[in-house]
């Protein structure tokens, strides 16, 4: 806050009450100081103001010790003080002189009009009225300059030459009455009960659509400092308001935003609207490979101009969008698209999953019927596809479906540029925030880098002599973290033993190894620390220097993507929520599974699947630590073997005692390794030599 405008004022009232005139009202007393033309209000409100406030945001009455509703306050005269300039040729409004606060608390000090109370009430309101109406379009608050207001003409001044001038703008109390246009203005921001409030987004409504008349009437200057206004007063209010409670305010914007969520696609569900969405969607369907096709061209363009993708990658992914089954497969990602634009979650789902199966069940009539070729037929089938399907249904990702279709999966490096681009519409910045160009350049990657040439070359490593010499480098990168990873396993083993010979004394294997027990919770635990050390590795990562230039920038989404999925299965583990989904489908849908012991043994192996898939994705990654590997690749083994037992040992054989042992040991095992990761991430010690990344790509090292 800068210095006093009247340095020769004391800040004490009571100091100077002997020359200057006192007025007041409802919350305040005015210090009228004829000799400096200025009327200076400090706030004392009664106990009924006070509690009322309270009442409504729960809080101090603000213009006594809070300096960012009385900034608020100054910003507002200001936007007044513009506007009626503009709608009468007269400044009417008071303006704001100087805001003094310290530890007495806050004065607000604005300019002495020289007049005099209204005598003509009836002109005074006639005034009053003509103003509210402009102050409800421009988004001010009413209640002061409210005719129904029984002390509104009191905040006004006659001046001598018959003109008024406003001099309180601001309220003693929330305010009670407001014409029912603000009412709605209100409940839309979430801004009730109100006090003071100007509508931000009304405003600049107002502005942007008399932007010519009121730069014509102010000038190039009074449009400038108006917006200034604006946004200060937006600045000042959500400081203040944010110091507040506001507990009725806040539920109703929860409210408000849950109805959103909810009314939204029901609004849908309106005849005219829904039918006039559909007929919207599909005409834009009908342009849908025109529509994609230019979207993965400027997409693949867009990588190219960043340096994300090279320009010979950039012109073989433009060559291959003329392929035919790449047209075929655009022409139903346009599509998608079109139809994701006018109808949103359900309807675009369902919409989308019916385009799948109906021109995957046309291509099928049309081939019984031989107006289909067996090749047309093969080819809707790789688009066509149960995985399409069910994808398209997703809210959101479901618009870009086709990319996982066969022509669009097997084209590396346009796959990688349209996934690019779909990742790009992700919400809450994640695509920038989570470093996801990193990864999708690296999946369009077609060159020798480091990782697809560790991929490619896995068989020729299994030579007996490469083998052999990779096991030694890994035995001496794990040289240093023998410690940690021989106290983990030390755990595990002491907790099997006490557990098993406690078995053994009680033949009591729900008291050791049950539901809730001490081995379940040692397990549990383990997953769910190597979860969140996945997510330290990833964060920690990316914190290193030129972390995203690093050849080993992609590897490091497999710590938190397999991070992500060891928590869901430490928690899935600790709850038996697998073991839940099961006796859903033999008791309630009567599923039974063949081969397996338990209808669940599906879920499990569905998260073996997906934990494979990932790993196969990083597997060139993978090799690159060392150290991490070995212990992976053997907590991995264990947990295989473990489930093995589960899905096919008969009950109560002897090789089902195998099952807890390994699993626990096999979670063992997969912490030592994440945590070995996070040792060499904190401390910066690379697992191998790491080269740069060039145009944002990996190069040999």
């Amino acid at each position: 806050m800068e210095g006093p405008m009247f340095p020769d004022q004391p800040r004490d009232p009571d100091d100077h009450e002997a020359h200057s005139d006192v007025s007041g009202g409802l919350a305040s007393r005015v210090l009228l100081d004829r000799v400096h033309a200025t009327a200076t209000k400090e706030y004392r409100p009664p106990l009924v103001v006070k509690l009322l406030y309270w009442l409504a945001f729960q809080a101090p009455f603000p213009y006594v010790r809070n300096e960012p509703s009385l900034q608020a306050a100054k910003a507002r005269r200001t936007i007044a003080s513009l506007m009626t300039k503009f709608w009468f040729g007269t400044d009417h409004v008071a303006p704001t002189l100087d805001i003094r606060c310290d530890e007495k608390g806050c004065i607000f000090v604005t300019q002495l009009i020289e007049g005099q109370v209204p005598k003509d009430k009836k002109r005074a309101r006639a005034f009053l009225r003509k103003l509210t109406p402009l102050f409800q379009e421009v988004g001010l608050p009413t209640w002061q300059v409210l005719a129904l207001n029984p002390k509104a003409t009191g905040n006004l001044i006659e001046t001598p030459d018959g003109s008024y001038k406003i001099i309180d703008l601001e309220s003693g109390v929330v305010n009670p009455m407001m014409p029912i246009g603000q009412w709605i203005d209100a409940i839309k921001a979430g801004l009730i009960p109100v006090f003071d409030d100007v509508f931000v987004a009304k405003t600049r409504k107002y502005i942007e659509e008399h932007r010519d008349e009121i730069e014509a009437a102010l000038g190039p200057e009074g449009l400038r400092e108006l917006e200034a206004a604006t946004d200060e007063y937006q600045d000042c209010a959500e400081v203040w308001q944010k110091s507040e409670l506001r507990i009725w305010g806040r539920l109703l914007q929860l409210v408000l935003k849950v109805g959103s969520v909810v009314l939204k696609p029901l609004r849908l569900l309106w005849p005219p609207a829904l039918i006039g969405a559909l007929r919207t969607a599909f005409r834009q369907a009908r342009d849908g490979r025109r529509l994609a096709n230019d979207w993965a061209r400027g997409a693949v363009e867009r990588l190219v101009e960043e340096g994300s993708l090279d320009p010979e990658e950039g012109e073989m992914a433009l060559r291959s969008l003329e392929a035919p089954e790449t047209l075929a497969v655009l022409g139903h990602l346009g599509a998608h698209i079109a139809i994701s634009v006018p109808l949103r979650f359900p309807f675009g789902s369902v919409t989308r999953f019916g385009w799948v199966v109906f021109f995957r069940l046309r291509s099928e009539a049309r081939a019984l019927i031989r107006r289909e070729s067996d090749e047309q037929l093969r080819g809707a089938r790789k688009i066509h596809t149960l995985t399409v399907a069910v994808g398209s249904a997703l809210p959101g990702l479901g618009t870009f479906a086709y990319l996982v279709a066969e022509p669009l999966r097997k084209n590396r490096p346009l796959l990688a540029v349209l996934l690019d681009e779909a990742l790009r519409k992700l919400p809450f910045g994640l695509y920038r925030s989570q470093h996801l160009a990193v990864l999708t350049c690296w999946l369009a990657c077609s060159g020798p880098g480091v990782g697809s040439r560790m991929v490619q070359s896995r068989w020729h490593f299994l030579r007996p002599h490469h083998l052999v010499a990779w096991v030694r480098d890994a035995i001496e990168s794990l040289r240093p973290h023998w410690s940690l990873v021989g106290g983990i396993l030390a755990v595990n083993s002491v907790g099997l033993i006490i557990a098993g010979t406690a078995f053994i004394v009680t033949d009591n294997r729900s008291a050791t190894f049950g539901e809730f027990g001490p081995m379940q919770t040692l397990k549990a635990s383990q997953l769910l620390l190597a979860g969140v050390a996945g997510y330290y590795i990833y964060t920690r990562f990316w914190r290193l220097p030129q972390a995203g230039q690093r050849v080993d920038a992609p590897g490091s989404f497999f710590w938190i993507l397999s991070g992500l999925g060891l928590v869901w299965l430490g928690i899935d583990d600790y709850f038996g929520l697998h073991e839940r989904g099961g006796d859903v489908l033999e008791n309630g849908l009567g599923v039974t599974v063949p081969l397996l012991n338990n209808p669940d043994d599906v879920i499990v192996l569905g998260y073996g699947i997906i934990g494979l898939t990932v790993g196969a994705i990083f597997f060139g990654e993978l090799l690159r630590s060392r150290a991490t590997f070995p212990l992976l690749a053997t907590g991995i083994g264990l947990l295989v073997v473990s489930l093995a037992v589960d899905f096919f040992a008969p009950e109560g054989s002897p090789s089902g005692g195998l099952e807890d042992p390994t699993n626990i040991i096999g979670a063992g095992f997969l912490l030592s390794a994440y945590l070995v990761k996070l040792r060499e991430v904190w401390s910066e010690l690379p697992a191998a030599p790491e080269s740069t990344a060039v145009g944002g790509l990996p190069s040999e090292p």
